[in-house]
């Protein structure tokens, strides 16, 4: 590659100092991106490449230059502050496309806040879920968004099975009836859950109280006097610890 890209930038007028600032990067991995992209490497990291490809393409002009670095500029800093900065460009691109999503949904007046408790859940036990990851097959094969036909035999079962059984319940949502004894038992159920989330909240409380403790005692042993200090300086201090 024929680029000399501290030859443009002091064309274009920007010092590699200010350049580095513009990308978020220290001047050391400015330099060894400048000597990876002379060389006809790849810079490992894809947005890089991607800003280089486009300010350093050789028809761009200083104008251009200068727009499309301070357009680069700006969304690296939006993706600092929303803590991006170290996803691929196409992971960003979809966060940030479902970010803009939600806000929109938002300032509606329908808007539906159990959908984002539900994705919450999804997000925390999708990968440990075989139901999340079903359904999720379900929905994006009949969105044309999975292709149905590239599906291993058993998904394609499985999707077909929820098919048949979505189109049966809203056919009949109307005239659903369960047996009072199967009500009971999904009551029974929810009731199990819970106890086991109180449970489980319980030991995990009791096993912060054990840390918190112990972590307190070792405090007072070397001499650290915690007894006129808030609850939050003190945890500071453990943090610290």
């Amino acid at each position: 590659m024929n680029t000399n890209i501290k030859k443009r930038l002091k064309e274009y007028g920007i010092t590699l100092t200010i350049f580095a600032q513009k990308l978020n990067i220290s001047r050391p991995t400015l330099d060894m991106y400048i000597e990876t992209y002379e060389s006809g490497f790849k810079i490992k990291q894809k947005k890089y490449q991607t800003i280089f490809n486009t300010l350093f393409d050789n028809d761009i002009t200083s104008s251009d230059f200068h727009r499309q670095l301070e357009q680069f500029s700006r969304m690296i800093n939006r993706e600092k502050l929303l803590g991006m900065i170290e996803l691929e460009p196409e992971d960003s691109d979809t966060l940030m496309r479902l970010f803009f999503k939600m806000i929109g949904d938002f300032k509606t007046t329908s808007c539906n806040k159990d959908i984002y408790a539900m994705i919450g859940l999804i997000i925390d036990n999708y990968r440990n879920s075989n139901e999340i990851k079903d359904v999720t097959n379900y929905f994006l094969t009949i969105n044309l968004l999975n292709d149905y036909n590239k599906l291993s035999s058993q998904n394609q079962y499985i999707i077909a099975s929820y098919h048949k059984m979505f189109k049966e319940f809203e056919k009949n949502r109307t005239k659903l009836f369960l047996p009072r004894q199967e009500i009971d038992e999904f009551k029974k159920y929810l009731s199990e859950l819970k106890k086991d989330k109180e449970e489980k909240e319980k030991y995990i409380k009791k096993e912060i109280e054990k840390i918190v403790l112990e972590k307190l005692q070792t405090l007072k042993k070397s001499g650290k006097n915690i007894d006129n200090l808030s609850a939050n300086e003190i945890l500071e201090i453990i943090k610290e610890n």
